[in-house]
């Protein structure tokens, strides 16, 4: 009998249509121990809970158990989180746009007149270490 290699996963359940959270990682909790045999086991496993603007929730999962879920009413999506290397912590830089008074032209006092600036949410980790391919 081979052991399953547990992996994060990133359950999607859709909008949280304005829940209370801490009733939304209840509801996270129940729907994970679905999954596995022991009570506690549930508690251990989620590595965060999504529930603000939208409910899901992170996990540690074996393959089998992320299919179980994903087959589950109320799941919209079940997949492998993904760890990925960051490109850059200065977007100016990355942009090409020079942030030094000495070479400002008048048209770089423009930038980001119509520009909309987002968050990039690099995720969660469990354990760096821990948890690697």
């Amino acid at each position: 009998m081979s052991v399953q290699k547990e992996r994060v996963h990133i359950v999607y359940l859709g909008h949280s249509h304005g829940q209370d959270p801490l009733l939304t990682t209840k509801l996270h909790v129940k729907l994970l121990s679905t999954v596995f045999s022991r009570q506690e086991e549930p508690e251990d496993a989620i590595v965060y809970s999504y529930r603000h603007g939208f409910s899901g929730f992170a996990a540690m999962l074996n393959s089998t158990q992320a299919s179980t879920l994903a087959s589950l009413e109320g799941v919209i999506s079940v997949f492998r989180s993904k760890l990925l290397q960051l490109h850059t912590t200065r977007s100016w830089d990355f942009m090409g746009l020079s942030l030094s008074t000495q070479q400002r032209i008048p048209l770089q006092l423009d930038y980001g007149d119509d520009i909309v600036v987002g968050i990039f949410d690099t995720g969660v980790w469990p354990e760096p270490d821990a948890v690697k391919e």
